[in-house]
């Protein structure tokens, strides 16, 4: 591991990985070089919040709509994600982005995204 344990201790803790799983390390390793990108960038407290949060919300999102879809779909799938739901993890991608974009009350975003996308 490149980086500090305490790191990966932090990650297990807030996002409630198993630990000692390769899944597990491979996610802190997402998350860290994540967020070594957003300091690097330059982002404020709440944007890295708002970055890793995306980030580990759209990654959910992907692998749960693997439980969804019929194992042909799976092994059928040669381009997108590995589990066959790029068009599904992309909406739901530029819908978190949107939501995290505007500086505006929620109920106007509600009322935008629930009538008009």
């Amino acid at each position: 591991m490149k980086y500090s344990n305490n790191y990966f201790s932090f990650f297990i803790k807030i996002f409630q990985f198993e630990p000692n799983t390769t899944r597990t390390t491979i996610l802190c390793d997402l998350f860290y070089y994540a967020s070594n990108f957003a300091r690097t960038n330059k982002f404020n407290h709440e944007q890295i919040s708002a970055f890793l949060s995306i980030l580990k919300r759209v990654h959910d999102t992907c692998v749960r709509m693997l439980s969804y879809r019929h194992i042909f779909h799976f092994l059928k799938s040669i381009s997108g994600t590995p589990f066959g739901n790029m068009e599904e993890t992309y909406q739901y991608f530029k819908a978190l982005i949107l939501k995290h974009s505007l500086s505006v009350s929620v109920w106007i975003y509600e009322t935008i995204f629930n009538n008009f996308l």
